[in-house]
């Protein structure tokens, strides 16, 4: 009888195994890299509140302070939509140590990976995040 060559349950099992902690170990890193880009994207719309506040302040000398405010900026908040990770806020957040002229809160929508946190931005654009990442 001519004998075959294969793989044994042994090996299977072994590739099998290894590709499962591969992937154990992506999924962590993949999570970290949307949650940055989240991130990333929050930064950049804060930093355009900013500006606007800025400019509203060259022009009336007054710093707009609540979210009521916003309407009275020369920017739009982003729509539900767009917002669908954070939730932006003009004014100081209870949740962060400097005084901010806006924040983002990360605490309304798929959160099964990381806890709630905010994104701060100071006047002089100084971010303050007190992200778990």
């Amino acid at each position: 009888m001519k004998r075959v060559k294969a793989f044994t349950m042994i090996e299977l099992i072994m590739v099998v195994i290894i590709i499962g902690i591969l992937a154990s170990i992506g999924s962590v890193v993949m999570f970290k890299v949307v949650e940055r880009s989240r991130q990333a994207e929050a930064l950049e719309f804060l930093g355009a509140v900013r500006r606007a506040l800025l400019r509203y302040y060259a022009e009336h000398a007054v710093l707009l302070s609540n979210d009521l405010d916003m309407s009275f900026l020369d920017i739009a908040p982003p729509s539900n939509q767009g917002a669908k990770y954070f939730e932006f806020h003009l004014g100081d957040s209870s949740n962060t140590v400097q005084m901010d002229a806006c924040y983002a809160d990360r605490n309304n929508v798929d959160l099964s990976y990381y806890q709630s946190y905010t994104i701060g931005l100071t006047i002089n654009g100084d971010i303050e995040n007190t992200s778990v990442l």
